[in-house]
């Protein structure tokens, strides 16, 4: 088709963007319910569609906040070691290894990525520290351990 004025004229020069409605991405970690999460986990997001850079210039960061010290990493989306774009994915590596057993916010302001056109935020915990020291419990072809 083609863009007309109300008098059936054609309107020359005229470029239009059409964006798909925002579905928010899927956030994958290696943990269910995003609990118990590993200290030295990579966040993925999976996007409907193929994620790129967005256009918000003072908002080009990803917040992950440990919610107790109010400790705080900021990651820039256009730091190619921090934040992988690969296919429908972005994938977030936090700067520094995170503490045990701590509960941690993930913030992407809107128009941090492309198509992202509200702000996104989520909250996992990582596993306690397992302080436990390690013992046999059945040894073969003995059977038992005894003290």
């Amino acid at each position: 088709g083609m863009i007309t004025d109300l008098a059936g004229n054609p309107s020359e020069g005229v470029s239009l963007r059409f964006y798909v409605p925002f579905t928010p991405p899927i956030v994958e970690l290696a943990a269910p319910d995003l609990h118990d999460v590993e200290r030295g986990t990579t966040i993925r997001l999976v996007f409907a569609s193929e994620p790129r850079i967005g256009t918000n210039v003072e908002g080009l960061t990803v917040n992950i906040k440990n919610l107790l010290s109010e400790e705080a990493q900021e990651i820039s989306v256009d730091d190619p070691d921090r934040c992988v774009f690969t296919g429908r994915s972005v994938l977030i590596l936090p700067e520094s290894e995170l503490r045990q057993g701590q509960t941690y916010s993930v913030f992407l302001p809107a128009r941090s990525v492309l198509g992202l056109d509200v702000d996104f935020a989520f909250e996992f915990s990582t596993r306690p520290e397992d302080i436990a020291a390690p013992r046999a419990i059945f040894m073969h072809p003995h059977g038992r351990v005894s003290k």
